[in-house]
Protein backbone atom coordinates (compact mmCIF):
# COMPACT_ATOMS: atom_id res chain seq x y z
CA UNK A 1 0.00 0.00 0.00
CA UNK A 2 1.66 3.62 -1.50
CA UNK A 3 1.04 6.23 1.51
CA UNK A 4 0.03 9.65 -0.06
CA UNK A 5 -0.56 11.82 2.80
CA UNK A 6 0.01 15.58 1.49
CA UNK A 7 1.42 18.34 2.91
CA UNK A 8 3.91 21.61 2.08
CA UNK A 9 6.68 19.35 2.51
CA UNK A 10 9.40 22.27 1.08
CA UNK A 11 8.21 24.31 4.16
CA UNK A 12 8.75 21.83 6.28
CA UNK A 13 12.22 21.10 5.20
CA UNK A 14 12.84 24.44 5.60
CA UNK A 15 11.68 25.11 8.73
CA UNK A 16 13.28 22.01 10.53
CA UNK A 17 16.76 21.77 8.54
CA UNK A 18 15.50 18.09 7.29
CA UNK A 19 15.26 17.44 3.14
CA UNK A 20 11.71 17.31 1.57
CA UNK A 21 12.31 14.02 0.93
CA UNK A 22 12.46 13.37 5.27
CA UNK A 23 9.89 15.51 5.40
CA UNK A 24 6.98 13.43 3.37
CA UNK A 25 8.66 10.28 5.32
CA UNK A 26 7.56 12.08 8.76
CA UNK A 27 4.39 13.22 7.39
CA UNK A 28 3.38 9.66 6.66
CA UNK A 29 3.29 8.71 10.28
CA UNK A 30 0.91 11.01 10.92
CA UNK A 31 3.04 13.75 12.11
CA UNK A 32 1.23 16.66 11.23
CA UNK A 33 1.45 20.21 14.03
CA UNK A 34 4.53 22.03 14.15
CA UNK A 35 4.21 20.92 17.70
CA UNK A 36 3.92 17.24 16.95
CA UNK A 37 7.19 17.31 14.04
CA UNK A 38 9.27 19.49 16.78
CA UNK A 39 8.46 16.80 19.53
CA UNK A 40 9.18 14.23 16.51
CA UNK A 41 12.66 15.36 16.01
CA UNK A 42 14.13 16.86 18.76
CA UNK A 43 11.71 16.45 22.09
CA UNK A 44 13.75 15.87 25.48
CA UNK A 45 13.09 14.50 28.55
CA UNK A 46 11.55 17.42 29.96
CA UNK A 47 9.15 17.49 27.00
CA UNK A 48 7.35 14.63 28.54
CA UNK A 49 3.99 14.71 30.09
CA UNK A 50 3.42 15.98 33.70
CA UNK A 51 3.41 12.85 35.84
CA UNK A 52 0.53 14.54 38.49
CA UNK A 53 -2.01 14.98 34.74
CA UNK A 54 -2.49 11.52 35.97
CA UNK A 55 -5.19 10.58 37.75
CA UNK A 56 -4.38 10.15 41.52
CA UNK A 57 -0.90 10.19 41.33
CA UNK A 58 -0.46 13.09 43.32
CA UNK A 59 -2.07 10.98 46.04
CA UNK A 60 0.11 8.10 45.36
CA UNK A 61 3.39 10.34 46.04
CA UNK A 62 2.31 11.53 48.63
CA UNK A 63 1.36 8.91 50.64
CA UNK A 64 4.39 6.60 49.77
CA UNK A 65 6.34 10.15 50.70
CA UNK A 66 4.87 9.96 54.01
CA UNK A 67 5.44 6.25 54.23
CA UNK A 68 8.78 7.05 54.54
CA UNK A 69 9.07 9.70 56.24
CA UNK A 70 7.11 7.94 58.96
CA UNK A 71 9.53 4.70 58.78
CA UNK A 72 6.85 2.50 57.27
CA UNK A 73 7.83 -1.05 55.72
CA UNK A 74 7.28 -0.83 52.34
CA UNK A 75 7.16 -3.81 49.81
CA UNK A 76 6.82 -3.57 46.01
CA UNK A 77 4.84 -6.40 43.93
CA UNK A 78 5.75 -7.02 40.42
CA UNK A 79 5.50 -9.11 37.99
CA UNK A 80 7.79 -12.04 35.89
CA UNK A 81 7.87 -9.93 32.71
CA UNK A 82 10.79 -7.64 31.29
CA UNK A 83 8.04 -4.89 31.70
CA UNK A 84 7.25 -5.71 35.99
CA UNK A 85 10.70 -6.27 36.32
CA UNK A 86 11.50 -2.85 35.64
CA UNK A 87 9.24 -1.53 37.26
CA UNK A 88 10.26 -3.32 40.10
CA UNK A 89 13.72 -2.10 39.85
CA UNK A 90 12.86 1.53 39.35
CA UNK A 91 10.77 1.62 42.17
CA UNK A 92 13.27 -0.53 44.63
CA UNK A 93 16.15 1.45 43.81
CA UNK A 94 14.36 4.83 44.24
CA UNK A 95 12.74 4.37 47.20
CA UNK A 96 15.77 3.35 48.65
CA UNK A 97 17.55 6.23 47.52
CA UNK A 98 14.89 8.15 49.23
CA UNK A 99 15.47 6.08 52.67
CA UNK A 100 12.47 3.72 52.19
CA UNK A 101 12.56 0.58 54.01
CA UNK A 102 11.21 -0.97 51.13
CA UNK A 103 11.31 -4.82 50.08
CA UNK A 104 10.01 -6.37 47.13
CA UNK A 105 8.28 -9.81 45.94
CA UNK A 106 7.46 -11.10 41.98
CA UNK A 107 5.09 -14.15 41.28
CA UNK A 108 6.66 -17.08 40.02
CA UNK A 109 4.59 -17.81 37.10
CA UNK A 110 3.81 -21.67 37.97
CA UNK A 111 3.24 -21.21 41.68
CA UNK A 112 1.73 -17.63 41.88
CA UNK A 113 0.31 -16.92 38.39
CA UNK A 114 -0.08 -13.27 37.39
CA UNK A 115 0.00 -10.28 39.51
CA UNK A 116 -0.55 -10.17 43.40
CA UNK A 117 -2.32 -12.66 45.62
CA UNK A 118 -3.54 -14.08 48.50
CA UNK A 119 -0.65 -15.73 49.40
CA UNK A 120 1.46 -12.59 48.87
CA UNK A 121 -0.55 -10.48 51.06
CA UNK A 122 -0.61 -13.22 53.86
CA UNK A 123 3.39 -12.72 53.37
CA UNK A 124 3.32 -9.14 53.97
CA UNK A 125 1.26 -9.06 57.05
CA UNK A 126 3.45 -11.90 58.24
CA UNK A 127 6.57 -9.45 57.65
CA UNK A 128 4.31 -6.58 59.16
CA UNK A 129 4.05 -4.70 56.04
CA UNK A 130 2.33 -1.47 56.06
CA UNK A 131 2.16 -0.51 52.58
CA UNK A 132 1.98 -2.59 49.31
CA UNK A 133 2.46 -0.40 46.01
CA UNK A 134 1.97 -2.75 43.05
CA UNK A 135 3.31 -2.45 39.35
CA UNK A 136 2.24 -3.26 36.01
CA UNK A 137 -0.18 -5.13 37.95
CA UNK A 138 -2.99 -4.74 40.75
CA UNK A 139 -5.68 -3.05 38.75
CA UNK A 140 -7.98 -6.29 38.19
CA UNK A 141 -7.26 -7.27 41.50
CA UNK A 142 -10.07 -5.99 43.60
CA UNK A 143 -10.99 -8.74 45.98
CA UNK A 144 -7.33 -8.84 46.79
CA UNK A 145 -7.04 -5.28 47.79
CA UNK A 146 -10.22 -6.23 49.58
CA UNK A 147 -8.20 -8.66 51.54
CA UNK A 148 -5.09 -6.22 52.03
CA UNK A 149 -7.68 -3.73 53.60
CA UNK A 150 -8.87 -6.24 55.83
CA UNK A 151 -5.59 -6.98 57.07
CA UNK A 152 -5.05 -3.14 58.06
CA UNK A 153 -2.56 -3.12 54.79
CA UNK A 154 -2.63 -0.31 52.69
CA UNK A 155 -2.11 -0.32 48.95
CA UNK A 156 -1.55 1.59 45.74
CA UNK A 157 -1.36 0.20 42.50
CA UNK A 158 0.31 1.09 39.72
CA UNK A 159 -0.64 -0.12 36.63
CA UNK A 160 -0.83 0.31 32.83
CA UNK A 161 -3.52 -2.64 31.94
CA UNK A 162 -7.18 -1.96 30.67
CA UNK A 163 -9.62 -1.38 33.51
CA UNK A 164 -11.44 -4.30 33.91
CA UNK A 165 -15.50 -3.62 33.47
CA UNK A 166 -18.81 -4.83 33.09
CA UNK A 167 -21.37 -4.41 30.93
CA UNK A 168 -24.81 -3.72 32.14
CA UNK A 169 -27.56 -2.20 30.01
CA UNK A 170 -25.68 -2.09 27.12
CA UNK A 171 -23.16 0.27 28.76
CA UNK A 172 -19.78 -0.48 30.59
CA UNK A 173 -19.53 0.30 34.27
CA UNK A 174 -16.15 0.04 35.22
CA UNK A 175 -14.07 -1.75 38.36
CA UNK A 176 -11.97 -0.22 40.14
CA UNK A 177 -10.20 -1.57 42.78
CA UNK A 178 -10.15 -0.17 46.68
CA UNK A 179 -7.38 1.41 47.36
CA UNK A 180 -5.65 4.55 48.70
CA UNK A 181 -4.40 5.34 45.45
CA UNK A 182 -5.09 3.80 41.78
CA UNK A 183 -2.82 5.09 39.43
CA UNK A 184 -3.71 3.51 35.66
CA UNK A 185 -3.72 5.87 32.68
CA UNK A 186 -6.73 4.14 31.60
CA UNK A 187 -9.01 5.10 33.98
CA UNK A 188 -12.22 7.13 33.31
CA UNK A 189 -11.70 11.07 33.51
CA UNK A 190 -7.82 10.32 33.43
CA UNK A 191 -6.83 13.60 32.49
CA UNK A 192 -3.04 12.50 31.17
CA UNK A 193 -2.41 12.90 27.31
CA UNK A 194 -1.65 9.77 26.86
CA UNK A 195 -2.20 6.25 27.80
CA UNK A 196 -0.26 4.19 26.24
CA UNK A 197 2.79 3.49 28.61
CA UNK A 198 3.85 0.79 29.45
CA UNK A 199 3.99 -0.53 33.74
CA UNK A 200 7.72 0.36 33.75
CA UNK A 201 6.82 4.30 32.63
CA UNK A 202 4.29 4.41 35.06
CA UNK A 203 6.68 3.62 38.36
CA UNK A 204 8.73 6.34 36.69
CA UNK A 205 6.34 8.53 36.53
CA UNK A 206 5.67 7.98 40.14
CA UNK A 207 9.26 8.33 41.55
CA UNK A 208 9.39 11.82 39.06
CA UNK A 209 5.75 12.67 41.19
CA UNK A 210 7.45 11.72 44.31
CA UNK A 211 10.66 13.73 43.72
CA UNK A 212 8.69 17.14 42.17
CA UNK A 213 6.24 16.68 45.54
CA UNK A 214 9.51 17.59 47.64
CA UNK A 215 8.35 16.30 50.59
CA UNK A 216 11.76 14.22 51.21
CA UNK A 217 14.06 16.94 51.00
CA UNK A 218 16.07 15.29 48.50
CA UNK A 219 16.65 15.40 44.73
CA UNK A 220 17.23 12.08 42.61
CA UNK A 221 20.57 12.17 41.52
CA UNK A 222 21.75 11.99 37.68
CA UNK A 223 23.09 8.77 38.24
CA UNK A 224 19.12 7.28 39.90
CA UNK A 225 17.69 10.02 36.56
CA UNK A 226 19.74 7.76 34.37
CA UNK A 227 18.77 4.96 35.52
CA UNK A 228 15.22 5.00 35.80
CA UNK A 229 15.08 6.36 32.30
CA UNK A 230 16.81 3.65 30.80
CA UNK A 231 15.15 1.39 32.55
CA UNK A 232 11.52 3.22 31.38
CA UNK A 233 12.88 2.99 27.78
CA UNK A 234 13.59 -1.05 28.54
CA UNK A 235 10.24 -1.72 29.76
CA UNK A 236 8.44 -0.12 26.90
CA UNK A 237 10.76 -1.53 24.06
CA UNK A 238 10.58 -5.23 25.75
CA UNK A 239 6.60 -5.24 26.39
CA UNK A 240 6.08 -3.62 22.86
CA UNK A 241 4.14 -0.65 23.71
CA UNK A 242 3.98 2.07 20.78
CA UNK A 243 6.96 4.33 19.97
CA UNK A 244 4.96 7.46 19.96
CA UNK A 245 4.45 10.27 21.80
CA UNK A 246 6.26 10.27 24.99
CA UNK A 247 7.25 6.45 24.37
CA UNK A 248 9.54 7.76 21.77
CA UNK A 249 11.16 10.18 23.55
CA UNK A 250 12.12 8.14 26.35
CA UNK A 251 13.32 5.23 24.00
CA UNK A 252 15.49 7.45 21.81
CA UNK A 253 17.17 8.94 25.12
CA UNK A 254 17.07 5.87 26.82
CA UNK A 255 19.10 3.98 24.25
CA UNK A 256 21.74 6.78 24.41
CA UNK A 257 22.20 5.86 27.77
CA UNK A 258 22.09 2.42 27.39
CA UNK A 259 24.89 2.59 25.08
CA UNK A 260 27.38 4.07 27.81
CA UNK A 261 25.47 2.49 30.80
CA UNK A 262 27.58 1.96 34.15
CA UNK A 263 25.16 -0.21 35.45
CA UNK A 264 26.99 -3.74 36.27
CA UNK A 265 23.85 -5.96 34.89
CA UNK A 266 22.89 -3.95 32.08
CA UNK A 267 27.03 -3.83 30.86
CA UNK A 268 27.37 -7.44 31.74
CA UNK A 269 24.16 -8.23 29.89
CA UNK A 270 25.49 -6.39 27.12
CA UNK A 271 28.73 -7.96 27.22
CA UNK A 272 27.40 -11.72 27.25
CA UNK A 273 25.69 -11.14 24.44
CA UNK A 274 28.56 -9.65 22.25
CA UNK A 275 26.06 -6.53 21.40
CA UNK A 276 28.25 -3.86 20.06
CA UNK A 277 27.45 -0.98 22.36
CA UNK A 278 27.08 1.80 19.73
CA UNK A 279 24.98 -0.13 17.56
CA UNK A 280 22.36 -0.74 20.57
CA UNK A 281 18.77 -0.12 19.14
CA UNK A 282 15.28 -0.73 19.92
CA UNK A 283 16.29 -3.80 18.13
CA UNK A 284 18.39 -4.91 20.40
CA UNK A 285 16.27 -4.54 23.13
CA UNK A 286 13.68 -5.91 21.58
CA UNK A 287 15.17 -8.81 20.14
CA UNK A 288 18.61 -9.62 21.83
CA UNK A 289 18.73 -7.86 25.35
CA UNK A 290 15.18 -8.08 26.55
CA UNK A 291 14.96 -11.67 25.65
CA UNK A 292 17.25 -12.51 28.22
CA UNK A 293 15.35 -10.59 31.19
CA UNK A 294 11.73 -11.80 29.93
CA UNK A 295 13.54 -16.00 29.57
CA UNK A 296 14.46 -15.97 32.97
CA UNK A 297 11.29 -15.28 34.09
CA UNK A 298 9.47 -17.74 31.94
CA UNK A 299 11.71 -20.50 32.79
CA UNK A 300 12.97 -20.02 36.49
CA UNK A 301 12.47 -17.22 38.53
CA UNK A 302 11.95 -13.36 37.29
CA UNK A 303 14.43 -12.75 40.87
CA UNK A 304 17.10 -13.55 38.90
CA UNK A 305 16.41 -10.90 36.39
CA UNK A 306 15.83 -8.06 39.06
CA UNK A 307 19.01 -9.30 40.97
CA UNK A 308 20.99 -8.31 37.95
CA UNK A 309 19.10 -4.96 37.54
CA UNK A 310 19.80 -4.14 41.17
CA UNK A 311 23.32 -5.50 42.17
CA UNK A 312 26.21 -2.92 42.17
CA UNK A 313 28.58 -6.23 41.93
CA UNK A 314 30.30 -6.33 38.34
CA UNK A 315 31.26 -10.63 39.59
CA UNK A 316 27.61 -10.71 40.10
CA UNK A 317 25.70 -9.08 37.43
CA UNK A 318 28.23 -11.28 34.72
CA UNK A 319 27.30 -14.46 36.87
CA UNK A 320 23.57 -13.22 36.84
CA UNK A 321 23.68 -12.14 33.21
CA UNK A 322 25.02 -16.03 31.77
CA UNK A 323 22.46 -17.26 33.94
CA UNK A 324 19.68 -15.23 31.69
CA UNK A 325 21.38 -15.54 28.61
CA UNK A 326 21.70 -19.39 28.78
CA UNK A 327 17.92 -19.72 30.18
CA UNK A 328 17.20 -17.72 26.37
CA UNK A 329 18.77 -19.94 24.88
CA UNK A 330 17.13 -22.90 25.80
CA UNK A 331 13.99 -20.82 25.73
CA UNK A 332 14.53 -20.04 21.77
CA UNK A 333 14.99 -24.38 21.41
CA UNK A 334 11.76 -24.99 23.37
CA UNK A 335 9.82 -22.22 21.54
CA UNK A 336 11.18 -23.31 17.75
CA UNK A 337 9.83 -26.95 18.64
CA UNK A 338 6.03 -25.64 19.80
CA UNK A 339 5.97 -22.76 16.96
CA UNK A 340 5.99 -26.37 14.40
CA UNK A 341 3.34 -27.83 16.40
CA UNK A 342 1.06 -25.23 16.69
CA UNK A 343 1.77 -24.64 12.78
CA UNK A 344 0.95 -28.04 12.58
CA UNK A 345 -2.47 -27.94 14.31
CA UNK A 346 -3.76 -25.21 12.51
CA UNK A 347 -2.57 -26.54 8.35
CA UNK A 348 -3.01 -29.55 9.24
CA UNK A 349 -6.35 -30.37 11.78
CA UNK A 350 -4.53 -32.77 13.87
CA UNK A 351 -7.22 -32.01 16.80
CA UNK A 352 -10.06 -32.87 14.36
CA UNK A 353 -10.75 -28.94 14.00
CA UNK A 354 -11.03 -27.26 10.76
CA UNK A 355 -9.36 -23.47 11.34
CA UNK A 356 -9.50 -22.99 7.93
CA UNK A 357 -12.68 -20.97 8.06
CA UNK A 358 -11.72 -19.43 11.79
CA UNK A 359 -10.85 -15.88 11.96
CA UNK A 360 -9.80 -16.49 15.65
CA UNK A 361 -7.04 -19.36 16.29
CA UNK A 362 -7.24 -20.77 19.42
CA UNK A 363 -4.93 -23.62 19.94
CA UNK A 364 -4.79 -26.26 22.86
CA UNK A 365 -0.92 -27.06 23.17
CA UNK A 366 -1.32 -29.53 25.95
CA UNK A 367 2.42 -30.19 26.59
CA UNK A 368 3.89 -26.51 25.95
CA UNK A 369 5.14 -25.13 28.95
CA UNK A 370 3.13 -22.03 29.79
CA UNK A 371 5.42 -19.68 29.71
CA UNK A 372 5.97 -19.40 25.91
CA UNK A 373 2.65 -19.42 25.30
CA UNK A 374 2.91 -15.78 24.26
CA UNK A 375 6.03 -16.32 22.48
CA UNK A 376 4.34 -18.90 20.07
CA UNK A 377 0.95 -17.24 19.99
CA UNK A 378 3.17 -14.12 18.86
CA UNK A 379 4.09 -16.15 15.94
CA UNK A 380 1.30 -17.93 15.11
CA UNK A 381 -0.31 -14.53 14.35
CA UNK A 382 2.70 -13.52 12.53
CA UNK A 383 2.42 -16.68 9.92
CA UNK A 384 -1.44 -16.79 9.90
CA UNK A 385 -2.23 -12.57 10.73
CA UNK A 386 -4.68 -13.64 12.48
CA UNK A 387 -5.59 -12.91 16.15
CA UNK A 388 -4.49 -16.04 18.21
CA UNK A 389 -4.69 -17.68 22.05
CA UNK A 390 -2.26 -20.59 22.65
CA UNK A 391 -3.55 -22.42 25.70
CA UNK A 392 -1.63 -25.12 27.90
CA UNK A 393 -2.79 -27.66 30.38
CA UNK A 394 -1.31 -26.74 33.53
CA UNK A 395 -2.31 -28.56 36.84
CA UNK A 396 -5.66 -28.29 37.81
CA UNK A 397 -6.64 -26.08 34.59
CA UNK A 398 -5.54 -24.86 31.65
CA UNK A 399 -3.91 -21.23 31.40
CA UNK A 400 -3.57 -19.48 27.49
CA UNK A 401 -1.85 -16.45 26.42
CA UNK A 402 -2.98 -14.24 23.30
CA UNK A 403 -1.61 -12.16 20.92
CA UNK A 404 -3.93 -9.67 18.37
CA UNK A 405 -4.44 -7.80 15.35
CA UNK A 406 -5.22 -3.89 14.93
CA UNK A 407 -8.55 -4.94 13.81
CA UNK A 408 -9.37 -7.07 16.82
CA UNK A 409 -9.46 -5.48 20.45
CA UNK A 410 -8.70 -8.54 22.35
CA UNK A 411 -9.08 -7.76 25.83
CA UNK A 412 -13.05 -6.47 24.38
CA UNK A 413 -13.55 -9.60 23.22
CA UNK A 414 -12.76 -11.86 25.92
CA UNK A 415 -14.40 -9.81 28.15
CA UNK A 416 -17.46 -10.71 26.28
CA UNK A 417 -16.59 -14.54 27.29
CA UNK A 418 -15.17 -14.05 30.70
CA UNK A 419 -17.50 -16.29 32.42
CA UNK A 420 -15.50 -19.37 30.95
CA UNK A 421 -12.39 -17.92 32.81
CA UNK A 422 -11.38 -18.86 36.22
CA UNK A 423 -8.57 -15.43 35.76
CA UNK A 424 -7.78 -13.31 32.86
CA UNK A 425 -6.70 -9.81 31.73
CA UNK A 426 -4.88 -7.81 29.10
CA UNK A 427 -5.25 -5.08 26.83
CA UNK A 428 -6.08 -4.57 22.87
CA UNK A 429 -3.46 -6.63 21.43
CA UNK A 430 -2.35 -9.26 24.13
CA UNK A 431 -4.22 -11.02 27.22
CA UNK A 432 -3.66 -14.02 29.53
CA UNK A 433 -5.93 -16.53 31.14
CA UNK A 434 -6.94 -18.86 33.34
CA UNK A 435 -9.73 -21.54 32.60
CA UNK A 436 -11.10 -25.06 32.97
CA UNK A 437 -10.01 -27.31 29.69
CA UNK A 438 -13.20 -28.62 29.10
CA UNK A 439 -13.95 -24.83 28.30
CA UNK A 440 -11.17 -24.56 25.23
CA UNK A 441 -13.55 -25.61 22.28
CA UNK A 442 -16.72 -23.14 23.69
CA UNK A 443 -14.25 -20.71 23.95
CA UNK A 444 -13.10 -20.88 20.30
CA UNK A 445 -16.41 -21.12 18.97
CA UNK A 446 -18.06 -17.86 20.76
CA UNK A 447 -14.64 -15.64 19.64
CA UNK A 448 -15.43 -16.94 16.11
CA UNK A 449 -18.91 -16.54 16.21
CA UNK A 450 -18.71 -12.91 18.17
CA UNK A 451 -15.56 -12.06 15.47
CA UNK A 452 -16.54 -8.98 12.58
CA UNK A 453 -13.41 -9.64 11.30
CA UNK A 454 -13.33 -9.37 7.78
CA UNK A 455 -11.00 -10.74 4.88
CA UNK A 456 -9.31 -7.13 4.17
CA UNK A 457 -8.85 -7.07 8.40
CA UNK A 458 -6.79 -10.29 7.70
CA UNK A 459 -4.38 -9.39 5.47
CA UNK A 460 -1.18 -8.26 6.63
CA UNK A 461 -0.59 -4.83 4.88
CA UNK A 462 3.07 -3.22 4.00
CA UNK A 463 3.07 0.58 4.02
CA UNK A 464 5.40 1.89 1.27
CA UNK A 465 6.42 5.07 1.80
CA UNK A 466 7.59 6.20 -1.24
CA UNK A 467 8.24 4.89 -4.81
CA UNK A 468 11.58 5.20 -5.41
CA UNK A 469 14.42 3.88 -7.87
CA UNK A 470 17.25 2.78 -5.72
CA UNK A 471 19.64 5.36 -7.37
CA UNK A 472 18.91 7.95 -4.99
CA UNK A 473 20.12 5.99 -2.08
CA UNK A 474 23.25 7.95 -0.89
CA UNK A 475 24.95 7.50 2.27
CA UNK A 476 23.54 10.91 3.23
CA UNK A 477 20.27 10.16 2.64
CA UNK A 478 20.88 6.89 5.29
CA UNK A 479 22.52 8.59 7.83
CA UNK A 480 19.32 11.53 7.61
CA UNK A 481 16.57 8.67 7.64
CA UNK A 482 18.33 7.79 11.26
CA UNK A 483 16.88 10.92 12.59
CA UNK A 484 13.83 8.93 12.25
CA UNK A 485 14.81 6.17 14.95
CA UNK A 486 14.05 4.97 17.28
CA UNK A 487 11.84 2.50 15.03
CA UNK A 488 9.75 -0.35 16.62
CA UNK A 489 5.72 -1.05 16.80
CA UNK A 490 3.70 2.28 16.27
CA UNK A 491 7.21 4.27 14.54
CA UNK A 492 8.22 1.48 11.57
CA UNK A 493 11.20 2.01 9.99
CA UNK A 494 10.99 3.44 6.09
CA UNK A 495 10.07 1.16 3.32
CA UNK A 496 10.57 2.18 -0.64
CA UNK A 497 9.53 0.09 -3.60
CA UNK A 498 10.66 -0.04 -6.86
CA UNK A 499 10.00 -2.46 -10.05
CA UNK A 500 11.70 -4.76 -12.20
CA UNK A 501 15.17 -4.61 -10.94
CA UNK A 502 17.85 -6.77 -12.87
CA UNK A 503 18.85 -9.96 -10.78
CA UNK A 504 22.85 -9.57 -11.48
CA UNK A 505 23.76 -12.75 -8.84
CA UNK A 506 22.09 -14.52 -5.62
CA UNK A 507 23.40 -16.71 -2.93
CA UNK A 508 22.73 -18.01 0.05
CA UNK A 509 24.15 -18.68 3.06
CA UNK A 510 25.05 -21.93 5.08
CA UNK A 511 22.12 -22.78 6.84
CA UNK A 512 19.65 -21.33 3.89
CA UNK A 513 17.95 -18.57 5.44
CA UNK A 514 18.78 -15.58 4.29
CA UNK A 515 19.95 -14.91 0.32
CA UNK A 516 21.47 -11.98 -1.03
CA UNK A 517 21.63 -10.29 -4.31
CA UNK A 518 22.96 -7.86 -6.54
CA UNK A 519 20.69 -6.01 -7.87
CA UNK A 520 20.78 -3.09 -11.03
CA UNK A 521 18.74 -0.10 -11.99
CA UNK A 522 18.54 1.41 -15.43
CA UNK A 523 19.25 5.14 -15.49
CA UNK A 524 16.79 7.21 -14.31
CA UNK A 525 15.88 11.02 -14.38
CA UNK A 526 19.20 12.20 -15.29
CA UNK A 527 20.89 9.91 -12.40
CA UNK A 528 23.38 6.96 -13.77
CA UNK A 529 22.55 3.81 -13.66
CA UNK A 530 22.88 2.06 -10.04
CA UNK A 531 23.72 -1.37 -8.69
CA UNK A 532 23.55 -2.49 -5.19
CA UNK A 533 23.60 -5.50 -2.59
CA UNK A 534 20.58 -6.58 -1.17
CA UNK A 535 19.62 -9.09 1.42
CA UNK A 536 16.69 -10.86 2.11
CA UNK A 537 15.77 -12.70 5.27
CA UNK A 538 13.66 -15.87 4.69
CA UNK A 539 13.90 -19.40 3.49
CA UNK A 540 16.43 -19.66 0.08
CA UNK A 541 14.89 -22.79 -1.58
CA UNK A 542 11.67 -21.05 -1.35
CA UNK A 543 12.99 -18.05 -2.55
CA UNK A 544 15.21 -19.60 -5.40
CA UNK A 545 11.94 -21.40 -6.51
CA UNK A 546 10.04 -18.13 -6.69
CA UNK A 547 12.65 -16.33 -8.77
CA UNK A 548 12.87 -19.34 -11.14
CA UNK A 549 14.00 -18.16 -14.63
CA UNK A 550 13.42 -14.85 -13.92
CA UNK A 551 15.76 -12.41 -14.30
CA UNK A 552 14.27 -9.11 -12.78
CA UNK A 553 12.41 -8.45 -9.26
CA UNK A 554 10.11 -5.90 -7.56
CA UNK A 555 11.06 -5.02 -3.94
CA UNK A 556 9.32 -2.86 -1.20
CA UNK A 557 13.05 -2.11 0.67
CA UNK A 558 14.68 -0.30 3.69
CA UNK A 559 18.02 1.12 2.63
CA UNK A 560 20.83 1.09 5.32
CA UNK A 561 24.40 1.21 5.68
CA UNK A 562 26.85 -2.56 6.21
CA UNK A 563 29.29 -2.27 8.50
CA UNK A 564 32.54 -4.41 7.97
CA UNK A 565 35.95 -4.44 8.66
CA UNK A 566 35.98 -0.86 9.15
CA UNK A 567 34.39 -0.33 5.58
CA UNK A 568 30.77 0.73 4.85
CA UNK A 569 29.01 0.11 2.25
CA UNK A 570 25.29 1.09 1.14
CA UNK A 571 23.03 -2.00 1.14
CA UNK A 572 19.20 -2.78 1.19
CA UNK A 573 16.70 -4.94 3.46
CA UNK A 574 14.03 -6.76 0.98
CA UNK A 575 10.78 -6.51 3.04
CA UNK A 576 9.11 -8.09 0.04
CA UNK A 577 9.53 -9.30 -3.33
CA UNK A 578 7.28 -10.00 -6.30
Amino acid sequence: MLLRKSADFDSIAKKYGISPFLARVIRNRDIVTDEEINAYLNGTLDDMHNPFLMKDMEKAASFISDAILNNKKIRIVGDYDIDGVCATAILVKSLSFFGADVSYRLPDRIVDGYGINITMIDEAKADNVDLIVTCDNGIAASAEMKYAKELGIDVIVTDHHEIPFEEINGGKVYIIPDAIAVVDPHQENDTYPFAGICGGMVAYKLILAINNLGKLNKNISPDLKEYITTLAAFATVGDIMQLKDENRIVVKHGIDMLKRTTVPGLRALIDVTETKRERISAYTIGFVLGPCVNAVGRLESANKALELLLTDDNDTALSLAKELKSANDVRKAMMEQKIKEASDIVTEGIDNHDYSKDTVLVIFLENCHESIAGLVASRIRERFSKPTLVITSTEGGAKGSGRSIDAYNMFEELTKVKHLFTKFGGHPMAAGLSMPVENIDELRKLLNENSTLTEDDLVEKLSIDIDMPINYVTMDMVKELSLLEPFGNGNPGPVFAQKNLEILSRRTTKNRNMVFFNLKSGAVNNLPEKIIEAKYFGDADEVFSNLSGRDTITVAYTPDINSYMGVDTLQISIREYL
